[in-house]
């Protein structure tokens, strides 16, 4: 009885709050208003309209929807506004006293009731979900069957800010940007420091937390030498060979969800993973359909998400020319290769993807789900890790961690432990060429003879990725979707014309045939060269390419240099000292000293060092007396090596899960495997 009346307090009050949402948009919006009778109160007619709008959204917008399935990929879901504009004329049609004089008013009405409703909502305890259609998404959603759901052990909820380092949430935490994360660290929860190791960037990270194993990923992007390819992880099929690697059943995510991630975990339902989306499977294909299907279906949020994307891209046109008026230093281009529209794409549109999926899921019951919000890490990049316009991004992260939390405590099918991790952090400085005037590659070219040709490969922005798994979801909704030959003729146009508006953003074809191939990622770069496979020794190089070695080693911008002894032993060489890695002997002064724990870093240096695919010579930055380090890619926020935060990651996590000390990502398998296979 007592669920009854609660069930029927919540049904009233967010009756009222749909009246009120419509009252506020007839307030707004001239060409529509309450026209009733004398007799009857505005408040009344608003409660009716919002009644007759709750079933119509329930029971007409879906077929909409359906029909409209094509044309909404093709305009990517713009044609959404028009289904619910569509709806609300229909609902003015039914009931006497609203009046809506036409489809300009219709569109801009649901857009303005999509924002009053959110902005109500979130002034109460009442989640924006708890509409009136939300019991059809809910119910649709638990009909997808997963065979795990109906497992005894506790659930878990991985939420990762992508980039974020320890010591600027609990600064943001600190300073009101993450209230929620404020109030979950005073709920008992602990927040730990943890070193993610070498290379401090995501598919090595990704790869170390969901399988406990990250071996031969030496960076983002490296060069396979014995193949002659080019290995970049964002890359669909290079991110499922190195998926392939460790997945064996035994993943953190096995028999749960994997959305928005680099690495798939073993999950058995994925979305936006990057991994796996080349995987033809159909029944994967069409799981992952249906959930996209279940994003388009809800009106508000769906319409929300479109505005505050279109509101991103706003943000970032204006933080950008307030660095340029205010000559802030340093500072990137942030208006080349279309970066506001990706930023709005990673940082709202796949930010509240990602979140309404993860409610989907918990709602499921399934037992492991991992997200992953890359804005923050994106933004970053662009403006600097410390920046107002990076750290601001954190407020909205903050809402949807408390939309996740809120949806566990009242409507998840099974107990869930919440945990918010990063994968690794940034850091600042102004690039090597910014500072320099040339990059890494130009200056080994300067090195060389005029004959020996010197590769530079550029690293795509890591948001560029995400963007493509969308298209490729878009992709599948083309080939899975029951919408007919000349829906998947629209849809397959589409398709095409967005995936050319990527490729006309996207770096340069690789020049596989160069002597000397240069792959940076952050402040951390690979170097190969063609003299043979495998490794090449250092006295090998001084022969082929007398002083290059020593350049790099003396250059102000580079911070230490790793080659190889004749024996294959890596060794650490600085403008004032060498360190043999292997037996720790140190002469001169220690290249690794600024870096923190020499002894640690030369562990985390010398794992990577040891990797088959690594490069002949291994390039880290300086670390300069401000703690800035400095990019070999034109990004003033930057991560892949050593200096600075970008090593800081962190976990939020219940006190009595005990993390200890890590020197790599591998390190926090074995704890969230261990905290998930915990019976309750």
């Amino acid at each position: 009885m007592h669920r009854l009346r609660r069930l029927i307090f919540r049904f009233l009050f967010v009756w009222l709050i749909e009246g009120l949402s419509l009252g506020m948009m007839t307030a707004i919006i001239p060409g529509i208003s309450f026209a009733g009778a004398e007799s009857t109160p505005n408040l009344v007619i608003a409660l009716r309209a919002a009644l007759v709008l709750g079933v119509l959204n329930a029971l007409v917008r879906p077929v909409l929807l359906l029909l409209t399935l094509p044309l909404n990929i093709l305009s990517l879901g713009l044609s959404t506004l028009l289904v619910n504009a569509g709806v609300l004329m229909l609902a003015a049609s039914l009931l006497p006293g609203l009046t809506i004089s036409g489809w300009p008013s219709a569109v801009l009405g649901t857009i303005v009731l999509a924002v009053v409703n959110t902005f109500l909502t979130s002034l109460t305890t009442i989640d924006d979900a708890d509409s009136f259609f939300e019991f059809v998404v809910e119910e649709l959603s638990r009909r997808q069957h997963i065979g795990s759901a109906t497992e005894t052990e506790r659930g878990l909820v991985l939420l990762e800010i992508d980039g974020l380092s320890y010591s600027r949430i609990r600064r943001a935490a600190e300073r009101g940007l993450m209230p929620t994360v404020r109030d979950i660290l005073r709920d008992g929860y602990v927040l730990t420091c943890c070193d993610c190791g070498l290379p401090s960037q995501t598919s090595a990270c990704q790869a170390g937390i969901m399988y406990g194993d990250n071996h031969d990923i030496p960076a983002f992007r490296w060069y396979d030498k014995e193949r002659g390819k080019l290995i970049v992880s964002n890359n669909f099929k290079d991110a499922a060979e190195l998926n392939a690697r460790y997945a064996r059943g035994h993943g953190l995510l096995r028999g749960g969800s994997s959305i928005n991630n680099l690495m798939s975990g073993d999950a058995d339902k994925t979305l936006l993973t990057m991994s796996v989306l080349s995987d033809s499977r159909e029944d994967l294909a069409r799981r992952r359909q249906a959930d996209l299907y279940l994003f388009w279906l809800n009106p508000y949020f769906f319409t929300r998400s479109l505005v505050l994307t279109l509101w991103d891209i706003l943000i970032e046109l204006g933080q950008a020319l307030r660095q340029r008026l205010r000559n802030v230093q340093p500072r990137i281009n942030r208006l080349s290769k279309g970066y506001p529209i990706l930023r709005a794409i990673t940082n709202v549109f796949l930010r509240d993807l990602g979140t309404y999926m993860v409610v989907l899921d918990v709602i499921r019951g399934v037992p492991a789900i991992y997200t992953t919000y890359v804005g923050y890490d994106e933004v970053a990049h662009h403006a600097g890790p410390d920046t107002s316009d990076a750290m601001n991004t954190l407020r909205a992260l903050d809402q949807q961690i408390r939309r996740v939390r809120g949806i566990i405590a009242r409507k998840a099918a099974r107990p869930y432990d919440i945990v918010l991790l990063s994968d690794h952090g940034q850091s600042f400085g102004a690039t090597f060429q910014q500072r320099y005037g040339y990059s890494l590659a130009q200056f080994i070219d300067s090195q060389v003879t005029p004959e020996v040709s010197v590769a530079d490969m550029h690293v795509a922005a890591a948001g560029v990725g995400y963007a493509a798994a969308l298209v490729a979801e878009l992709r599948s909704m083309e080939q899975h979707a029951g919408i007919g030959r000349i829906g998947r003729a629209t849809v397959g146009r589409a398709r095409q014309a967005l995936e050319n508006r990527l490729e006309r953003h996207a770096p340069p074809p690789a020049v596989m045939n160069a002597r000397v191939t240069v792959c940076a990622s952050g402040n951390f770069a690979n170097v190969y060269f063609d003299l043979h496979a495998g490794k090449v020794s250092l006295n090998e190089l001084n022969a082929v390419y007398p002083g290059l070695v020593d350049a790099l080693a003396q250059h102000p911008g580079i911070g230490f240099v790793v080659a190889y002894a004749d024996d294959g032993t890596p060794i650490v060489l600085g403008e004032g000292g060498a360190r043999d890695l292997r037996t720790g002997t140190v002469t001169g002064i220690d290249p690794l000293l600024p870096y923190g724990d020499p002894e640690l870093r030369a562990a985390q240096v010398l794992r990577v060092a040891e990797f088959p695919h690594a490069g002949d010579l291994i390039v880290n930055s300086t670390l300069y007396p401000d703690a800035q380090v400095a990019a070999f890619e034109e990004l003033v926020g930057s991560h892949g090596g050593l200096g600075g935060e970008q090593t800081d990651a962190f976990v939020l996590h219940p006190a009595d899960m005990r993390v200890p000390s890590t020197t790599n990502s591998v390190d926090l398998f074995r704890v969230l495997d261990a905290r998930r296979s915990a019976a309750l």
